[in-house]
């Protein structure tokens, strides 16, 4: 068909109607057969419209409304708004399809134009101009496009249900917007929305290989809606300002989750709660600073790959409810959490930390950290020092919570950290200090003084001690081995400190062993009394002391 031929077609379908109707107020014209040229269809119809003597108002645009219904393939029709028009296209197959000319201007005062599509496959959808209703069903599209030329210009409602593999808005203001998006299994779909306005914007998935949500300086008066109904690859939503983002997967899986430079005020991340939990590779949130106002909640969902947190500040409330983060280290890092609660979660007993703030961080019947690993590129000074921070927020943490026997233990944890960060050269008294306190674990195990005392320092301190009474032993005979049995028998009479037991009778075995009658302590050398004074006045005492002190560690504090 050629550009006359088509003139001639809606020519008679005109003067068919207007037999019956002189002046009608609504034409229909269906267009089976079109040129695989490039079109204005808005430009026939308004010359053909003209020849047959169509009413036009005091604007100059015709009174009647046109119905004009494509069934045919084309490769690049044109539309604008100089007719009030409702453009259906049934299952065609088409290159492009642009709705508005810049060279005939717009309008802002009066929207004249529904758009309706319907099955088949349009390459490229390109819209400029203010529309009352856009609806596309079960199509095909490479690129769905609304560039307006200023700001002001909007579309009262948008619905689409197809498979498009990128969406871009610009400067365009939407009363209504859904978009279930019916992507092939590894289609990677992207929405691009710079300067958009809407009041509630639906977007849903079928499924995908990944999703790219990118917005800037766009506002969301309500509600964004992101819903995913299958299998759903990786989603990033990056530059965003939303009112309240939801997102929920109403499926088995999904890829990673990635929030990047978003403002949000309520944010509600979900999987499906019946039957089998979705299961998604991973939780990223990057880059963001939210306000004092923002309420975030994350809730049944396993995260396989871990929550990362880079760079995320939050001011306000982030909740993770039934979320089962097992299988690999949360990470945080550059961040301040805030008031950051899990409620009934499974998560890692390690985290990887840098240079974060987790002390208001609770955990409500959910497993707490117990180790804090390195983030890779980290030099080990580096990473002994957020060990010791990590440990000392969340002892922090744990007591605010009340629990005291969590709190010891992070504690120990921060000094064992703070240990292997203190230098001997710089800081000598501080770190034999924290080596001493290793003797009872920082106050967590009684266990290890005890077996200090009767198993390693004990037998120590007596063999050193019978070291220095060598000149009365020749273990060349058999009396002396038999001697230094009888003086080991006696092991646990040196061990207890002479305030116990008092060491001018404790050593009478001496006497008896050594065949030396009238024994005293004061015939040993200097050098063995020093070493029971030692172990009487210092060594023993101390150890006591640190069992002591670990067994009082569950009695409450005044």
């Amino acid at each position: 068909m050629e550009i006359e031929d088509l003139r001639n077609e809606i020519s008679n379908q005109i003067r068919e109607q207007q037999k019956n109707t002189p002046s009608p107020k609504a034409i229909e014209i269906v267009l089976k057969s079109l040129p695989l040229v490039k079109v204005d269809l808005s430009l026939i119809l308004w010359q053909q419209i003209g020849q047959e003597k169509i009413e036009f108002d005091n604007e100059g645009k015709p009174l009647t409304t046109i119905y004009l219904i494509i069934q045919a393939d084309f490769e690049e029709i044109q539309v604008d708004d100089r007719l009030k028009c409702f453009m259906v296209l049934e299952n065609v197959k088409g290159n492009t399809l642009t709705i508005g000319d810049p060279s005939y201007g717009f309008h802002e005062k009066k929207i004249n134009l529904d758009l309706h599509i319907n099955g088949g496959e349009i390459a490229n959808v390109k819209i400029s101009i203010p529309l009352n209703r856009v609806t596309v069903n079960s199509t095909y599209c490479a690129l769905f496009d609304i560039t307006f030329l200023v700001p002001t210009q909007s579309i009262h409602k948008l619905y689409i249900r197809a498979n498009i593999k990128k969406i871009s808005f610009k400067f365009a203001q939407i009363d209504s917007a859904e978009i279930y998006n019916e992507g092939e299994k590894d289609s990677q779909n992207v929405i691009d929305l710079y300067l958009l306005q809407c009041e509630i914007p639906i977007f849903s998935y079928q499924t995908h290989h990944s999703l790219t949500l990118n917005c800037f300086r766009s506002t969301f008066s309500k509600r964004f809606f992101l819903l995913s109904k299958g299998n759903a690859g990786d989603t990033k939503i990056v530059h965003n300002r939303f009112g309240e983002l939801i997102i929920k997967l109403e499926s088995q899986s999904a890829g990673i989750i990635v929030l990047n430079k978003n403002d949000i005020k309520m944010l509600n991340l979900s999987g499906q709660a019946e039957r089998v939990i979705t299961s998604m590779k991973g939780l990223e949130l990057r880059d963001m600073s939210l306000s004092k106002d923002f309420i975030g909640k994350v809730e049944n969902l396993e995260i396989v790959d871990g929550i990362v947190m880079s760079q995320f500040i939050n001011r306000g409330e982030m909740s993770f409810h039934a979320v089962d983060t097992q299988k690999c280290p949360l990470v945080i890092e550059d961040s301040i959490l805030g008031k950051t609660l899990f409620v009934n979660c499974t998560i890692p007993e390690s985290i990887r930390f840098s240079n974060s703030s987790i002390f208001e961080t609770q955990f409500f019947n959910s497993a707490t950290p117990m180790i804090v690993e390195s983030i890779d590129g980290l030099d080990p000074a580096t990473l002994t020092n957020n060990q010791s921070d990590a440990f000392r927020q969340l002892k922090i943490a744990a007591n605010k919570e009340g629990n005291r026997e969590l709190a010891n233990y992070y504690r120990s944890k921060e000094l064992t950290a703070h240990y292997k960060g203190t230098s001997f050269l710089k800081r000598p008294a501080e770190k034999i200090s924290l080596f001493l306190n290793f003797s009872n674990n920082h106050g967590m195990s009684w266990l290890k003084p005890l077996m200090l005392i009767f198993i390693i320092i004990g037998p120590l301190m007596y063999g050193w001690f019978l070291s220095t009474l060598s000149y009365e032993l020749d273990f060349s005979s058999s009396s002396s081995w038999s001697a230094a049995g009888q003086l080991w028998s006696h092991y646990l009479e040196f061990i207890i400190p002479g305030y116990l037991y008092p060491s001018k009778t404790k050593f009478i075995f001496l006497g008896e062993v050594l065949g030396l009658e009238d024994f005293d302590i004061s015939v040993l050398s200097l050098y063995s009394r020093c070493l029971i004074y030692l172990n009487d006045i210092v060594v023993m005492p101390y150890l006591i002391i640190q069992m002591i002190t670990a067994f009082r560690r569950h009695v409450k504090s005044e």
